[in-house]
């Protein structure tokens, strides 16, 4: 991620927070091109949501105000891909503890390493306001 860092750095610093997370879309784009800013979004929720317990697609949906059918297909894209098309594997699709069915979206390793890189690139950021 120095890489990255260095292009952030020498780009200026965002002056929105839609600058920043723009600049995180760029970056992600580079390790999955078919990102897309909904997509990314739907992530990022993941990754903050699952700390507090199972998270399913349907949960996103409704906190979002989303259809299902859009979270559905974010959620295919970022796991093991739909239609014959390869997925993202940023999360895994697993049993749901509690309703055997649903299924609980849990962050793969990809998806971890993914959210570690963004998260190391973004906290100086935070860390200066």
């Amino acid at each position: 991620m120095g890489m990255y860092r260095e292009m952030f750095l020498a780009s200026g610093r965002p002056q929105t927070a839609f600058g920043a997370f723009q600049f995180a879309l760029e970056v992600v784009r580079k390790r999955y091109p078919l990102m897309t800013v909904g997509t990314l979004s739907t992530f990022f929720y993941i990754v903050e949501r699952s700390r507090s317990g199972p998270l399913t697609a349907t949960d996103i949906a409704d906190d979002l105000q989303l259809s299902s059918t859009t979270v559905f297909r974010q959620c295919d894209q970022l796991a093991e891909g739909v239609n014959g098309r390869n997925g993202m594997q940023l999360i895994k699709k697993g049993p749901h503890p509690d309703d055997a069915r649903a299924r609980a979206l849990i962050l793969s390793l990809s998806g971890l390493q993914l959210w570690t890189d963004l998260n190391d690139l973004f906290t100086p950021l935070l860390e200066e306001d």
